[in-house]
């Protein structure tokens, strides 16, 4: 089974950064740049890994998980 792992940041360079490093290390990722796009994914694929940026637009990451 492949490890998978939601990314929300809504820094471009920061998330991109990220998620190349996880790639690296045989992460699944999914990269998406708000709290609700994060959401939307968190409901419709399961992951292993939910790495959240606190201050997002649309939702934050407290918001999310909340949610």
């Amino acid at each position: 089974m492949q490890r998978a792992a939601v990314l929300a940041d809504d820094h471009q360079l920061v998330g991109e950064g990220v998620a190349a490093l996880l790639r690296a290390s045989g992460w699944q990722v999914q990269l998406v740049h708000d709290g609700e796009a994060a959401m939307c994914e968190c409901r419709t694929l399961k992951y292993q890994v939910a790495i959240v940026d606190v201050a997002m637009p649309r939702m934050d990451g407290f918001e999310l998980l909340h949610a």
